[in-house]
């Protein structure tokens, strides 16, 4: 079977239903959808950025790549993206500009493969985290979205402090809310408002207040709303612990009528 290559594969694709049995990373990044931790689920359309000229398909090739993509996180972290171009990343890669181009149409390219690289990351950890919680509805809601707000803050700092202008220029495809948890086809920023609506409605709490999947809903968009504009346009405000608290303050009270 060659994905993308019918227009029932295309339709899908653009839906967003994609059902792929397997896929190696580097067919995935030919066909432009994300690697799923579990096969046979629900496959994540890839952003655009993280579409590759070419696929490295040999041993060698996919070490140069490799290289190019570890030489770009170590300029943007050891010496700042105002200094980083692609013969910098070609040079302290040890490949030839060529070989840069031959795979990458630009340097914004790689550092696409590198925030993708974090992302997939924190994605893992982020389900580990959440799987492992043996009673996601035990504690209180205040506490539990005041710790929400202070791991959404400093996922944000750490994209932020890689090269700043990237994250935000391409915010929609790289924050990791907007990401499917691994194995499901729905967002995190979908998985945490049924959560905190489930919340609701095994520990009501007195004061009057909305359906709790309207209640949820709200929450969340204040709290999404909030820290997607800090992002944008105040970043240093995600520094301020007492920003963060006035954020979680206000998500709370949101909850209540």
């Amino acid at each position: 079977m060659q994905f993308g290559g019918t227009r029932a594969v295309r339709n899908a694709r653009r839906n967003g239903h994609l059902r792929v049995p397997r896929l190696t990373p580097v067919a995935a990044l030919q066909f432009g959808v994300m690697i799923d931790p579990m096969p046979g689920s629900l496959v994540e359309p890839a952003p655009a950025l993280l579409k590759m000229r070419r696929v490295p398909r040999q041993a060698r090739s996919r070490m140069a790549v490799d290289a190019l993509r570890a030489a770009c996180e170590r300029i943007l972290l050891g010496e700042g993206s105002d200094v980083l171009t692609s013969h910098r990343i070609a040079e302290l890669a040890g490949v030839d500009i060529a070989s840069l181009y031959r795979y990458f149409p630009n340097k914004e390219g790689i550092i696409a493969q590198v925030y993708e690289s974090r992302l997939v990351e924190a994605n893992t950890a982020s389900h580990l985290e959440a799987k492992n919680n043996i009673d996601p509805h035990d504690g209180e809601i205040e506490e539990k979205i005041r710790g929400l707000v202070g791991r959404i803050a400093d996922q944000h700092e750490s994209m932020l402090d890689l090269h700043s202008d990237f994250y935000r220029e391409h915010f929609d495809d790289f924050d990791l809310s907007r990401r499917w948890r691994p194995g499901r086809s729905n967002s995190w920023r979908e998985e945490l408002s049924n959560w905190l609506a489930s919340m609701l409605v095994r520990r009501p709490t007195t004061g009057k207040r909305l359906d709790a999947e309207a209640s949820a809903f709200l929450a969340f968009r204040v709290l999404y709303g909030v820290l997607d504009s800090a992002v944008l346009e105040s970043p240093d405000y995600l520094r301020d612990p007492g920003f963060r608290e006035q954020v979680s303050a206000t998500a709370v009270r949101s909850l209540y009528g």
